[in-house]
């Protein structure tokens, strides 16, 4: 048995995982193996993210916040379901993380894992301050064979002569050789096919979904979907995106040119809520593929406040562009927009 406890930090230099800590049972050369022990770990927690340097690991499986400097954060994993538009019921998780405050600088490197959505969110009427990125694009198919791999709730491609994943998957094959791409926001290209490529979900965001993916070709694989991302700030909290911060939930691409290639990822989703909102930063939740025929559909941008709102530049393009839902009691009269699509 292995037990390490501490009260200040904790820093594993030789693995950030502590996959160098095992407690195996011996191997024999018959059947009669030793069975393995336990390794038990306990590290401080942080009550504030709180961070102007270094790496911070946001671990969406494992439900962990850590930083380079031995902080540690522990979420929690939400189970969830959603009946969709053809009563399917599909069940999702979402990892959240609680904090009496937030405030990422912009010289701090954020690695986002995992398969399910992200919500990061403060408490007693904390501030959240972002100015990095949170980069969660569907990945894009690395080769003829492999489909692009999906992170923070987006699906992965679907594979060559298979259909795409998600509630919007793109259509294998649409033409007999050719990938459709995915929908969400925004429908993706499906030639016709009423049940593939479609929207799905609303844009309040109610549930956390990512995007679809690209569905596979002849000969390749299809492009992932976009993740999902929220960011709360509780109460009259402030939410503040500086103009160095972006969050980026893109669909993936197909693996090259090919007239018997996959088809592209749809956009993912992004929700803010805060007691008012001033982001000066960039919100992407588009599909622009360079080598799929057809991009897949926009995502769904989501805004909730009854205070100030300022927005910056919001890209939500797609074979159909994606949907942007503002919703509270804002004061603000209008909105100005100096980029994006």
């Amino acid at each position: 048995r292995i037990y390490l406890e501490a009260s200040q930090s904790l820093i594993n230099h030789a693995s950030s995982t502590h996959s160098n800590l095992t407690a195996s049972g011996g191997q024999s050369a018959g059947a009669r193996h030793g069975t393995d022990g336990t390794v038990k770990i306990i590290r401080p927690q942080v009550s504030a993210l709180t961070f102007t340097t270094g790496t911070l690991t946001i671990d969406t499986d494992n439900a962990e916040i850590n930083h380079s400097n031995g902080s540690f954060l522990a979420g929690t994993l939400e189970d969830k379901s959603v009946t969709l538009a053809d009563g399917t019921v599909l069940n999702y998780k979402v990892c959240v993380f609680t904090a009496d405050s937030i405030s990422l600088g912009s010289g701090v490197l954020v690695n986002l894992i995992g398969k399910n959505a992200l919500s990061m969110r403060t408490r007693n009427n904390g501030n959240l301050t972002l100015g990095t990125q949170l980069v969660a694009n569907g990945g894009n198919a690395p080769d003829g064979t492999d489909p692009g791999i999906g992170k923070l709730g987006g699906f992965d491609g679907g594979r060559e002569d298979h259909e795409g994943n998600g509630p919007g998957a793109g259509r294998k094959e649409y033409d007999g050789i050719r990938g459709g791409s995915a929908g969400y926001g925004g429908m993706g290209f499906s030639d016709g096919d009423a049940t593939k490529g479609q929207t799905y979900g609303d844009a309040l965001l109610s549930d956390l979904l990512g995007g679809s993916s690209g569905g596979g070709g002849d000969h390749d694989p299809g492009g992932a979907g976009g993740g999902a991302i929220e960011l709360i700030a509780h109460g009259d909290g402030v939410l503040s995106l500086t103009a160095s911060a972006k969050i980026t939930v893109n669909g993936g691409d197909a693996y090259r040119s090919n007239n018997k290639g996959g088809g592209a990822g749809s956009g993912g989703a992004i929700r803010l809520q805060g007691g008012s909102i001033s982001c000066l930063g960039t919100l992407e939740a588009k599909s622009s593929p360079t080598f799929a025929l057809h991009a897949g559909g926009g995502g769904r941008i989501a805004i909730q406040t009854n205070g100030n709102l300022v927005l910056g530049s919001i890209a939500l393009s797609g074979y159909r562009p994606g949907t942007l839902n503002i919703s509270g009691a804002t004061a603000t009269s209008s909105l100005n927009f100096s980029s994006g699509t």
